[in-house]
């Protein structure tokens, strides 16, 4: 499951707004099936990229929206937990920027 959420100046925008033209947009993926093995790669930091779903995405923003992107991806835990023993994510957040391109 994904939500995505466009953003134009840090507030958020609807798809009805008149004025449609975002510079950021979050995207949520919840309970995706790579989350262990994402966790386990960024814990281990060895040089293999965890980012499978999110570059998957800025690919075909480039190829076939002819976007230029860049992102951050966070591990989120939707229950504050006090102890971070206890720290279980269950999505991923992912920010995405739209770079300008020259006209």
């Amino acid at each position: 499951a994904y939500e995505v959420d466009w953003k134009e100046g840090g507030a958020s925008v609807s798809a009805t707004d008149a004025v449609f033209a975002p510079d950021a947009f979050d995207v949520v993926l919840a309970g995706p099936v790579h989350l262990q093995s994402a966790q386990l790669l960024a814990l281990t930091q060895r040089g293999f990229m965890q980012y499978f779903v999110e570059s998957t995405i800025q690919v075909w923003l480039k190829r076939d929206c002819g976007l230029v992107t860049s992102f951050l991806s966070y591990f989120d835990d939707n229950e504050y937990r006090p102890d971070p023993e206890d720290y279980n994510p269950s999505r991923i957040l992912v920010h995405f920027d739209i770079q300008p391109t020259a006209s």
